[in-house]
């Protein structure tokens, strides 16, 4: 690895009250909650990961709908407060500016792919990394850190009945 201890993965994540980031080092997984004045590390071993699951969102499809409504709804108010007023042009201008941001809203959500939630299982716990939420960012992370967990684990023997693991994760549906 390079000089530095942890390499940044892809999928930062940001809510109302924290920041989320993911970290690759040598041995383990370093997923990080900012706080204002705090921050919450969780470390997962590469040889303890059991599964990284992959689950479908509707986050896409929310985000969509809220822009939509937002932008439509918003259009349709400054048309008709300046119509009403007499000087409709003005409206539509309004309208239309109001409603071409909503729209490029839309459009970055739709080529941003469909909404995703990546999963980390271990023997202890399942923990859904809060600053993956796109289906691309979590197969970008996963190509990032299967080697590793393929490597830490080369050597451990395989629970009877195991399935095996894919040397890729899977294609989109």
């Amino acid at each position: 690895m390079s000089d530095a201890p942890y390499r940044r993965l892809p999928g930062i994540g940001r809510s109302w009250v924290a920041m989320h980031g993911a970290w690759e080092g040598d041995t383990h997984l370093l997923c990080v909650e900012s706080f204002d004045f705090m921050e919450r590390y969780r470390r997962f071993y590469y040889r303890e990961i059991q599964a990284l699951i992959i689950e479908p969102t509707r986050h896409r499809q929310v985000v969509s709908l809220l822009a939509g409504l937002g932008g439509g709804g918003l259009a349709l108010f400054f048309g008709l407060a300046f119509g009403s007023t007499g000087d409709s042009r003005d409206g539509l201008i309004a309208g239309g500016i109001v409603a071409g941001l909503f729209a490029a809203v839309l459009l970055v959500n739709t080529l941003l792919g469909p909404g995703a939630r990546l999963t980390v299982v271990t023997a202890v716990q399942a923990y859904a990394l809060p600053g993956i939420r796109r289906r691309n960012t979590a197969l970008k992370f996963i190509g990032r850190i299967q080697p590793r967990i393929l490597a830490a684990q080369a050597g451990l023997a395989a629970p009877p009945g195991a399935a095996p693991v894919p040397d890729h994760p899977p294609g989109p549906a």
